[in-house]
């Protein structure tokens, strides 16, 4: 990374949350999803690290998803019924992250992820390519959209 002060803070972010700041791809993933996050709510490091960072080997794009239900993260079905049982509604917003260090973009990287967000909604059969995590929240996705209006 060459953005010194960016840098700087990503070994910050890692210091004080435990990631490791040797992998800094990792660690500024997590900073991007924590930056952006924020908005919504606050998530400790075991969130974002469990709970929300979805990159690697079959993540279609996208590095960190939150699906949040009335200001709060879920990551389950029993999340949603909990929800819907408690206040009767559903106030549903969906973060996709995507964390690029280098200084410049591609296009390409741009319609990757734009696929990779297509895809997680599409109401195709599941797509065996993406890994377990992306799954998982694509599977509570549909469960959400199933149960919002019932």
């Amino acid at each position: 990374m060459r953005d010194l002060v960016l840098h700087g803070f990503i070994e910050d972010f890692a210091k004080h949350t435990g990631f490791d700041p040797k992998d800094v791809a990792r660690a500024f993933e997590a900073f991007a999803a924590s930056s952006i996050l924020r908005k919504y709510h606050h998530f400790d490091s075991a969130d974002i690290e469990n709970d929300v960072l979805v990159g690697g080997s079959g993540d279609g794009g996208v590095d960190g998803i939150s699906i949040l239900i009335n200001g709060r993260p879920i990551r389950s079905r029993e999340d949603v019924d909990f929800f819907k049982e408690r206040l009767g509604h559903l106030d549903v917003d969906f973060v996709f992250v995507q964390a690029k260090s280098s200084s410049e973009f591609s296009s390409s990287e741009i319609g990757h992820f734009s696929y990779g967000v297509q895809n997680f909604f599409s109401g195709d059969d599941v797509d065996r390519t993406l890994n377990d995590d992306v799954l998982d929240l694509q599977e509570v996705s549909r469960y959400v959209s199933r149960t919002a209006y019932t």
